[in-house]
């Protein structure tokens, strides 16, 4: 008998400051995260990601799978990829990027609006 290939998830539709709020419950996650890179450090693998609609939410993101990818400060992104908390002098929730899009230029109004849409659908379906 073959073995089963493995399953990726295809992320849970997330943004910054939901993430931030969820705190340790957010641990082992596969989310798709929009947000504003920001200190992109390729030496140490890493760069923040800023709600782009919430001010002072952030999250650390492992870009060591994407390094090959033209990441440039200040550029509109969704990635998807799993979290994990990591503990050092602090808490921090570690984005360990699967893989990464550029959307400069996307709508955030309606973009969150087509969200909440789609979830109030989701609702409405399960019950």
């Amino acid at each position: 008998m073959a073995a089963e290939p493995p399953t990726v998830s295809h992320g849970q539709l997330l943004f910054v400051h939901e993430i931030v709020a969820r705190g340790a419950a957010a641990n082992n996650l596969s989310v798709r995260v929009t947000g504003c890179l920001r200190g992109v450090d390729r030496a140490s693998c890493r760069a923040s990601l800023l709600d782009p609609r919430v001010a002072g939410h952030s999250i650390v993101v492992d870009i060591s799978q994407l390094i090959d990818q033209n990441l440039r400060d200040d550029e509109l992104v969704q990635i998807i990829g799993e979290l994990s908390i990591v503990s050092g002098g602090a808490t921090v929730q570690l984005l360990r990027a699967r893989t990464l899009r550029n959307v400069d230029g996307l709508d955030l109004d309606i973009f969150m609006k087509a969200v909440k849409a789609k979830e109030a659908f989701e609702q409405d379906l399960a019950s």
